[in-house]
């Protein structure tokens, strides 16, 4: 294969958030198993959360008004401030904050009337798939990187190698912490 210029290299490049090269530079200094448990702590983390989020951009699309839908889009998935969806709306602003938040009645005691917040959180108490995706997040961020690997083993089948290759590891690094804590009394 001819280069068109004497040194020039096949570069690929790989989006990244600046953070996560700190986090890198910081965890050089771990041991390679604590870096391999966190590796996979964030890619289940970041593959709940997205599955999370699509699930809720489906029960949005399922329950709200089309007025509600529009500036749920917008609020959520675009993150225009109210504002910026009054004027894309062409409604004025206390629309989308009654969109967003709903009404408190003063013919009805204060009963609290509609809202996108109010209406997505009474689905998601009730959504199963919600339920559980947010159980999973809680369990990895408590650093259960066990949970986190059947999790993406379920998912994606490129993981079974990765996962079983990662048990094999931990369950090696668990005989070593428990015959040295035998040794140790």
């Amino acid at each position: 294969m001819d280069r068109e210029f004497y040194g020039q290299h096949d570069w690929k490049e790989i989006l990244c958030d600046p953070a996560e090269l700190d986090t890198l530079s910081r965890s050089r200094s771990l041991d390679e198993i604590e870096v391999f448990r966190e590796a996979i702590l964030r890619e289940a983390t970041s593959l709940a959360r997205y599955l999370l989020h699509r699930r809720l951009l489906k029960l949005a699309d399922d329950s709200l008004t089309p007025h509600q839908k529009r500036v749920f889009v917008l609020y959520c998935h675009y993150g225009k401030t109210y504002k910026d969806i009054a004027t894309i709306l062409a409604r004025n602003y206390t629309a989308i904050s009654h969109a967003i938040k709903g009404i408190k009645s003063q013919r009805h005691e204060g009963k609290h009337h509609g809202g996108i917040e109010k209406k997505l959180k009474k689905i998601t108490v009730r959504d199963l798939r919600c339920q559980e995706l947010l159980m999973l997040i809680r369990r990895i961020n408590g650093n259960d990187v066990l949970a986190a690997l059947d999790f993406l083993r379920e998912q994606d089948a490129l993981w079974n190698d990765v996962c079983t290759a990662a048990e094999v590891r931990l369950a090696s690094e668990r005989a070593i912490d428990f015959s040295s804590s035998i040794t140790a009394t």
